[in-house]
């Protein structure tokens, strides 16, 4: 992730040169503040803490529920372990948006090394788009953040997000230029096809 006042100003274009690429999905994100109150979600969608493993798994699944059988098998296999692992975190937590008590979103805050409150990703259910789970999820991490006396939201947003945030009241604050070295992948390849 490169950030638009990185030295050198060719920074970019010299990782290109040594073998870095452009993210395939998303390539420029944007960094992004809100330092004033977003609107509340609508009133049908409740917000609740990740609280328990059942939560988890959810939470989980709503992330992963566009993934292959397969992939979101082998996650669950693991899932109990990585439970244990990060439910006493403290510098994070995972939220879910419901509607009449289902489960159709979620998001998650992560208190940066500075103190300062970050939006960490959020997924919404494909049938569940359009009817407000994303807003009531940032509201929520708002209220999160001004209860620690931190009126303030970062995110770096991706293309999808971004609009989303903006309607929200996030300010771009730079570009982001996301690369991926896949070099050490491509010294693999070319190895095994010697070898």
């Amino acid at each position: 992730m490169v950030g638009e006042s990185a030295t050198p100003a060719d920074l970019v274009e010299r990782l290109i040169a040594s073998g870095a690429q452009l993210d395939d999905e998303d390539p420029i994100g944007w960094g992004m503040i809100l330092d004033h109150e977003p609107p509340a979600g609508p009133p049908d969608i409740t917000t609740r803490r990740v609280a328990t493993f059942e939560d988890f798994r959810i939470s989980s699944w709503i992330t992963m529920a566009d993934a292959p059988p397969e992939v979101w098998a082998a996650t669950e296999a693991k899932l109990a372990e990585t439970w244990e692992e990060v439910r006493d975190i403290d510098d994070r937590m995972g939220l879910l948006a419901l509607i009449d008590g289902v489960p159709i979103a979620n998001g998650q805050l992560v208190w940066l090394t500075n103190g300062l409150p970050y939006l960490a990703g959020a997924s919404t259910l494909a049938e569940y788009r359009g009817r407000g789970a994303f807003t009531a999820l940032v509201r929520a991490r708002w209220d999160e953040a001004v209860s620690h006396g931190m009126p303030l939201l970062l995110v770096q947003a991706g293309k999808m997000s971004q609009p989303i945030l903006s309607r929200l009241g996030f300010e771009s604050t730079g570009k982001i230029t996301m690369l991926r070295d896949r070099s050490s992948l491509r010294r693999e390849s070319d190895e095994t096809e010697r070898d």
